[in-house]
């Protein structure tokens, strides 16, 4: 398939492009200053020539600007900026759309996510409109649309003031990891799992689904912090249970993996401790093997 992949240099841009071309497809990426050999294209701007010619069945859209900048002024300005591509895209002649939404959606909900979208903050509600625009234009078009709602993405690649970086760098500094609350609960996702997500969600055939890319349960910050600890010590020993399973009654929101594996057949592989030995291996730290047991299931899968 030919795919366009849009903020293909980001954080998750970058993986998602390795794990189409390793699965087959032919990709043309964009980013606003055409690195890592991808076209410079900034969204809303007409599409070089070179999109207008590549004959392109599918598009991701992974494009945002000024991360981590999430006020008003600047989702605003994403809303229209991708509003103006969105039309475009609807011209394409394509078949399908995926983009990156995110868990932020889903606002103060609690539990197992409901696909129910109730946002309380700015990246939230510019996210849910883009949502809307996209449903409209697509439907008019006759494009499919798979709306992935992202939770804590982290991984090789991310920015260095996210929580990871920061605790790597901190550990190899011999400084106390800098964490605000460790007792916060979040739904972390290896960036690898995202991308193979955004990989199956080209194949399916359906006219529009939302569906959730997490870990289906959530952990909390201390404990993240306690498995980076130990890894960049040297210490192979495995934590028998990671944080605290999540149900209804809890205080956050965590993924419906269930529904995702039902639609498109994507699970998540990669646990935390995983996860995080794999990038403390790319940062140089402790003993980054991965064992049989470093690639458990994560606790959502069966």
């Amino acid at each position: 398939m030919n795919v366009l992949v849009v903020g293909a240099s980001g954080f998750i841009g970058c993986h998602v492009v390795r794990a189409l071309k390793a699965a087959g497809h032919f990709v043309l990426g964009t980013s606003r200053d055409g690195s890592s050999g991808s076209l410079a294209y900034r969204l809303g701007d007409p599409f070089p020539a070179a999109v207008e010619e590549a004959e392109l069945e599918a598009v991701v859209d992974l494009a945002w600007d000024g991360i981590p900048d999430f006020g008003s002024a600047q989702c605003a300005a994403n809303v229209m900026a991708q509003k103006d591509f969105l039309e475009q895209v609807a011209h394409l002649g394509v078949r399908r759309l995926v983009i990156a939404g995110t868990c932020r959606e889903y606002g103060n909900a609690v539990g197992v996510a409901s696909g129910e979208a109730r946002p309380v903050d700015d990246f939230g509600r510019a996210k849910n409109e883009v949502h809307g625009i996209a449903a409209t234009n697509c439907r008019d078009a006759g494009v499919g649309l798979t709306w992935l709602r992202i939770f804590y993405a982290y991984g090789s690649g991310q920015r260095s003031g996210s929580l990871l970086p920061m605790v790597l760098e901190d550990l190899l500094a011999g400084r106390e990891p800098r964490v605000r609350d460790r007792t916060a609960l979040h739904d972390f996702v290896d960036v690898g799992d995202v991308a193979a997500a955004f990989v199956e969600s080209l194949g399916s055939g359906r006219d529009h689904d939302v569906l959730d890319v997490g870990s289906g349960r959530s952990i909390d910050v201390g404990t993240v912090v306690e498995v980076a600890r130990r890894i960049v010590a040297g210490d192979d020993s495995s934590a028998e249970t990671y944080g605290r399973e999540l149900d209804q009654s809890d205080q956050t929101i965590c993924a419906d993996v269930d529904r995702t594996k039902r639609l498109i057949g994507w699970r998540p592989t990669v646990d935390i401790e995983a996860g995080i030995r794999r990038m403390a291996g790319e940062w140089g730290l402790g003993d980054a093997r991965l064992s049989g047991a470093d690639r458990r299931k994560s606790g959502a899968s069966g």
